[in-house]
């Protein structure tokens, strides 16, 4: 027969791994304290110079019938300026857009577009930071026969 210490201490020794395995490293990460998980969330924002702008185009215009028209609609890319026309184009309207970067912070981005004739215009710019959702920066709805929308990246 053992002695009540051996089986204690053969008992300690079967079951002490069982609790060392049973703490996972999320609840390790759980008792950091709020001012440590700050200190770390800080620490991963990328710099300055890491963050990259990504901007979307979108024009529409449409009239309310069909048509000879000519269009023009120049746009700010990351190594210039992009622009596309079409002249002596039957129909009733047109669309376009593109996404076009990186960009840094302050560069700033410019939409522009003319037609031969007044017709409804919707148009904007969005912006994108990093990987997240792009967000409508400018916007220009009117009838008209041109539009310019201009945005200073500021976030």
């Amino acid at each position: 027969m053992r002695s009540p210490i051996s089986t204690l201490f053969i008992t300690i020794m079967i079951v002490f791994p069982f609790f060392l395995s049973s703490c996972t490293k999320e609840e390790s990460e759980e008792t950091t304290s709020p001012k440590e998980q700050s200190e770390q969330s800080t620490s991963q924002e990328p710099s300055v110079e890491d963050v990259r702008y990504y901007v979307k185009y979108d024009i529409a215009a449409s009239y309310a019938n069909r048509v000879n028209y000519s269009y023009d609609i120049s746009y700010t890319k990351d190594n210039g300026v992009g622009s596309i026309s079409q002249s002596n184009v039957f129909g009733s309207g047109f669309s376009w857009d593109g996404t076009y970067g990186p960009f840094k912070k302050n560069d700033k981005i410019k939409l522009s577009c003319s037609a031969s004739i007044a017709m409804d215009i919707t148009a904007s710019i969005s912006v994108s930071r990093n990987q997240e959702p792009f967000a409508i920066k400018a916007e220009f709805r009117k009838s008209s026969k041109e539009c310019l929308l201009e945005y200073t990246i500021d976030f």
